[in-house]
């Protein structure tokens, strides 16, 4: 899902501490805060209650419970860029084709992800990816 995000435009970042978070917010406006919630526990559960909450306080905490942990949080490339590293360091024969399949990214997006890390270096020399 992230990469679909990240082709149309978005800024992608991954923090361990949101991932396993139910919670869900939106700030309108800086002055509403709109609490969803689903109605069981599991990665694919769709919002079921929502509450609008009118509190200026209360949109500043979320804004700044976001904003930080988004300094904090892994930027898309990079964090793919080690979960592929980690993989390879397991398997170094893996195929970028078992990669794509195994992570639901398109093959190119691997390929591009395992090619930043060779254009970064001197003469172009692999380090382990």
């Amino acid at each position: 899902m992230a990469n679909r995000y990240r082709e149309v435009g978005a800024e992608i970042r991954f923090h361990p501490g949101i991932l396993v978070s139910d919670l869900r917010y939106t700030v309108i406006d800086n002055d509403y805060t709109v609490l969803g919630l689903p109605s069981s526990a599991g990665e694919n559960q769709p919002t079921r209650e929502g509450y609008v909450i009118p509190s200026e306080g209360l949109a500043q905490v979320f804004l700044r419970q976001f904003q930080s942990r988004w300094d904090e949080a892994t930027a898309y490339d990079q964090y793919l860029k080690e979960v592929l590293s980690e993989i390879r360091n397991h398997n170094p024969t893996v195929s970028t084709e078992l990669l794509s399949s195994q992570l639901q990214i398109q093959e190119s997006e691997v390929k591009r992800i395992l090619s930043l890390d060779k254009s970064q270096r001197p003469n172009g020399q692999e380090n382990g990816l």
